[in-house]
């Protein structure tokens, strides 16, 4: 217990010796690390990393401007890369139900031959194979250059009159195909053309990059939630569309000249795009019943399906099946709209996660202090369009900070709600670019303060009184008894 007070002791006064020794924002290091940039959210900062960890949700309630959107962005620094990539296929049987394909990273299992090259007269290929890369004639099963289209022994179109009409135009310069090596182990066989020479690769689990972007994959694949992408996706309409995913309308159906391919409009959402990464929805509650519960069935199921949400539109037909969508939900919720909150979906964050309760204040301490001067760094940092701040400038802050706290949470302490801190932070900062100056003074926060008040403060500085100042902006008078004047 000693040893605990002595470390205390010892840690304030390095601690005032850091205060003492600042000149501008300039002497403070703005944190690399995510979670320690959060101001005043100690045990939110803990369980978010339990949240991360763990994979659980988290439901996180305080008024705006306490760092929440902080929170969820930090987790999503700390979880891996994606391993999966959802793509989808084309479906030549029933092209309204694209094939759906999941693409996983296995580096140990991603070893690719070098590719074989298939002379003419290409009868090493299998003979479906031959066909899909117009090397075969249908009609006569003549092999000949895949760059034509009659084949010249039969004078015949090579690819036959059985496909699809709006598949007809179309070559297909690849196919994938699964086979088994000398050792049992499964692997994929890609004949991919070149120009007249084809070729045969031979590799385990995914298409390495080089090779995809030698093949023209456009024809028939679509990459939905791509390897590459950010494990923080936010929602921001929040309409069913966003969340879920959509089948585009296109007027001209899949006409073969002017159509576009079922697959092709096939849109995922932000519960697909989130796959493996953080979902932040803020202002959870406002999500229409429906929404909420379609939203808890992605949770549970970890895949939802997509469907058009245009019943009536050319894509109402297509549908990709059990799309994977597992992902760590961030909801964010004022404490007065809890009683919105869908009670299923509440249930299962607490099931699966836990809520927390965000601080909007803290203690007036060193630490606390410096904390505040910390957050004003991160803010000249995040803009880049303002200077640093005087230590004048940093102590008037100090006492906009106080009042903050006073004025929201009735408190004698330092707030947490960064949001209007931040405004004046950054009002300051424009104030001194006007002034020329090289940092911020204390006079530009003195006047920042002012200019950052809302308009509704502002009438009562000028007016007196908030009310008094709308009915005479309307023409109303007291003395007129309502009356206009």
């Amino acid at each position: 217990m000693i040893r605990f007070k002595k470390s205390i002791n010892n840690y304030t006064f390095m601690f005032r010796k850091t205060i003492d020794s600042i000149f501008s924002t300039k002497d403070i290091p703005v944190p690399k690390d995510e979670f320690e940039r959060i101001i005043g959210q100690d045990h939110a900062i803990r369980m978010a990393k339990v949240a991360a960890k763990q994979r659980r949700h988290l439901l996180l309630v305080g008024p705006p401007g306490v760092g929440k959107s902080m929170i969820a962005k930090a987790i999503s620094s700390t979880l891996p890369s994606p391993k999966e990539q959802i793509v989808i296929l084309h479906n030549p049987s029933r092209p309204e139900r694209p094939i759906l394909k999941i693409e996983r990273k296995n580096e140990n299992n991603n070893t690719i031959t070098k590719p074989t090259e298939i002379p003419p007269p290409y009868i090493a290929l299998p003979i479906d194979v031959a066909e899909k890369l117009n090397v075969r004639c249908k009609n006569c099963g003549h092999y000949s250059a895949p760059n034509l289209d009659m084949c010249p022994k039969c004078s015949s179109k090579k690819r036959g009159s059985s496909y699809p009409f709006y598949e007809s135009p179309k070559k297909k310069n690849y196919v994938i195909r699964p086979n088994i090596n000398n050792e049992g182990e499964a692997i994929n066989t890609l004949y991919f053309i070149d120009g007249e020479k084809v070729y045969k690769y031979e590799f385990k689990d995914i298409i390495p990059e080089d090779i995809l972007r030698k093949i023209d994959s456009n024809n028939d694949r679509k990459v939905l939630v791509p390897f590459d992408r950010s494990m923080f996706v936010q929602v921001i309409a929040k309409t069913e569309s966003e969340l879920f995913g959509d089948v585009e309308h296109d007027p001209y159906g899949t006409h073969p000249e002017l159509g576009t391919p079922h697959f092709s409009r096939v849109v995922a959402g932000a519960v697909h795009e989130a796959h493996e990464g953080v979902l932040f929805i803020d202002e959870l509650s406002t999500l229409e019943p429906n929404i909420q519960r379609a939203l808890l069935t992605a949770m549970q199921d970890k895949k939802y399906s997509i469907v058009a949400k245009n019943t009536t539109g050319t894509g109402a037909v297509v549908k990709v099946e059990n799309v994977p969508c597992d992902f760590i939900l961030i909801g964010a919720i004022n404490i007065l709209d809890l009683p919105n909150l869908h009670p299923a979906l509440r249930s299962r964050i607490n099931g699966y996660g836990y809520e927390v309760v965000l601080n909007t204040w803290m203690p007036i301490t060193e630490e606390n202090i410096y904390k505040t001067y910390q957050f004003v760094a991160q803010e000249i940092e995040n803009d880049a369009k303002i200077p640093h701040f005087h230590i004048s400038a940093l102590y008037e802050l100090i006492n906009v900070s106080k009042k903050i706290a006073k004025r929201y949470d009735k408190v004698n302490g330092l707030t947490l709600r960064f949001r209007y801190l931040g405004g004046v932070v950054r009002a300051a900062g424009d104030l001194a670019v006007l002034d020329e100056e090289e940092l911020v003074l204390a006079r530009h926060v003195v006047e920042a303060e002012h200019i950052a008040l809302p308009a509704e403060e502002q009438l009562k500085k000028v007016n007196g009184n908030w009310w008094k100042a709308v009915m005479s902006e309307y023409g109303y008078n007291d003395a007129d008894n309502g009356e206009v004047r």
